[in-house]
């Protein structure tokens, strides 16, 4: 089922956002972790109840902020909703470079808006895609979608940066 109106899925490619980095940006953000939690992005984005009484379903998870794909080699910058904050960074300072990247990441020219057809199948690799969807009208019209998930061969702080 397709909305009426929006519901339109965004695909960041983070690694043609990383590529433009300049190489000073770069440098500060190697070797840097982000504490990624469900958790956060529910409360950012207004749940009421965000299963805080459930960290084991809902796990914190800390993540290399630059990782390098296994089979390709290249560098991508991964953040998304999910980050909180930047692991042994002061809050302020954390959350002003997250948004500066994430907005270097979201420019329009490493951005795919999909409009949503019944029958489409689309595939990314989530490990240098950030997605979300677009708000969809009306609200309460059904969006029904289907994922598939792959996991990855190992947990980012494990594969070579």
């Amino acid at each position: 089922m397709v909305p009426e109106k929006g519901g339109e899925t965004q695909f960041a490619d983070m690694q043609a956002a990383y590529e433009s980095f300049p190489p000073e940006l770069k440098a500060l953000i190697d070797g840097l972790v982000v504490q990624h939690s469900l958790i956060h992005s529910r409360k950012a984005t207004g749940f009421e109840n965000p299963m805080t009484d459930h960290p084991d379903v809902l796990p914190v998870i800390h993540q290399r902020l630059v990782r390098r794909h296994p089979d390709t080699g290249r560098r991508s910058v991964y953040v998304s909703s999910h980050a909180s904050h930047i692991v042994d960074w002061p809050l302020p300072e954390g959350l002003d470079l997250l948004y500066e990247l994430t907005d270097r990441a979201t420019k329009p020219e490493f951005v795919y808006t999909h409009k949503w057809s019944v029958g489409d199948v689309v595939m990314w690799d989530n490990r240098v895609t950030m997605h979300r969807v677009l708000r969809h009208y009306p609200e309460d019209a059904p969006r029904d979608l289907r994922r598939t998930s792959v996991e990855d061969i190992a947990p980012t702080l494990e594969q070579v940066a």
